[in-house]
């Protein structure tokens, strides 16, 4: 049997096997073919794995950019803004849209969407931050009848524009116990929100609080990852919650609060519920290596003027190997490549004030 290679020796031992002839292969040879065999079995294994996690991989970033195209839809097809959250730490990506519900401008008591406000101790002024305003002074609030989508279980934003007389503070927004939006004693912003967890607050620095007698644009946004409050367009405190949102179902939208003593302007009031919430998790063969806090869509499809100043681009890091990266542009056209050596290092198109 000598010059044969083991594999030779294996199909040999078996061929004596089968045909009952006992002599010609040793202990020693036995052993060696199988061991081989082994080898043979674990890199075939090996390289199957990697293979299989390569294809779980690209198929999960394929899935994270249907996820952005389909933001991208809802936002032109609802006419409002939607907005895709990357969390690094849970390996997941969050869609979801901002459809607007409620607006008012206060140039007269009418709201858009049929939704007149009643006017308590309140008036309109002419020095609004665009042409008229809501007036407050202690004691004064307008009220509106709540809706359902004012607290949508998935979340809800709001916006306003304000400028106090002075700093004493107030409820600015409110419905009920579902969420409350105002400032502070010395005019430092906060946030609350009702979830089925519980009350979450969020407040601002105190190096935050607006200046008396100043226009200043604030808001918050619940979206079940986390609230997030916003002073002139930029995020300044946030607290972490998935919960849903809780509705107040006996309360009254109100601007302002009869029972404290804020004095100022408020004006262009905008409520917009969160819906069509969708989410990608990454398997354990991807993570995400540089991404923005999130990218947002205009109504027109286009990354939002306002967050995003150039293209978007997340990269991925795949086991067990390899880079992937998702371009979106400012048109909101999206597709993936292979990451350049050394990309993903530093986000790029990362939001901006």
């Amino acid at each position: 049997m000598e010059g044969r290679s083991p594999i030779e020796e294996a199909a040999v031992a078996t061929a004596l096997v089968r045909s009952g002839v006992t002599r010609g292969v040793t202990l020693i040879e036995l052993l060696i073919v199988l061991s081989i065999v082994a080898i043979l079995l674990g890199l075939s294994a090996g390289a199957f794995m990697g293979l299989q996690s390569g294809f779980e991989g690209d198929q999960a970033i394929e899935r994270v950019k249907s996820l952005v195209r389909r933001a991208r839809l809802f936002a032109v097809g609802e006419g409002c803004a939607a907005r895709v959250v990357f969390d690094r730490a849970g390996n997941r990506v969050v869609g979801s849209g901002l459809r607007t519900v409620g607006l008012w401008h206060l140039e007269d008591e009418t709201g858009a969407f049929d939704r007149p406000l009643s006017l308590t101790a309140a008036s309109l002024a002419p020095d609004g931050r665009f042409g008229s305003g809501l007036a407050l002074a202690p004691g004064a609030e307008a009220g509106a009848e709540a809706r359902p989508a004012d607290a949508d279980p998935e979340g809800v934003a709001a916006e306003l524009w304000v400028r106090p007389d002075e700093a004493t503070g107030g409820t600015l927004l409110s419905l009920g116990a579902s969420f409350k939006l105002g400032l502070e004693p010395g005019n430092v912003p906060f946030a609350e929100v009702d979830t089925t967890d519980g009350p979450l607050r969020a407040v601002a620095p105190k190096d935050a609080a607006l200046f008396p007698a100043r226009f200043a644009r604030l808001g918050f946004l619940y979206d079940r990852e986390s609230l997030r409050l916003a002073v002139n367009g930029v995020d300044v405190a946030s607290e972490t919650s998935q919960a849903p949102l809780r509705r107040d179902r006996a309360a009254t939208l109100r601007i302002g609060s009869a029972g404290e003593a804020f004095s100022g302007v408020v004006d262009e009031v905008t409520i917009r519920s969160v819906s069509g919430r969708e989410e990608v998790r990454l398997p354990r063969a991807v993570a995400i290596a540089s991404a923005p806090p999130f990218l947002q869509f205009d109504p027109s499809g286009r990354l939002d003027p306002v967050f995003h100043a150039a293209d978007v681009t997340v990269v991925f890091v795949l086991e067990p190997g390899g880079r992937r990266a998702l371009d979106v542009s400012v048109l909101g056209a999206a597709r993936v490549r292979d990451a350049a050596p050394g990309e993903g290092l530093e986000p790029k198109g990362a939001t901006i004030p």
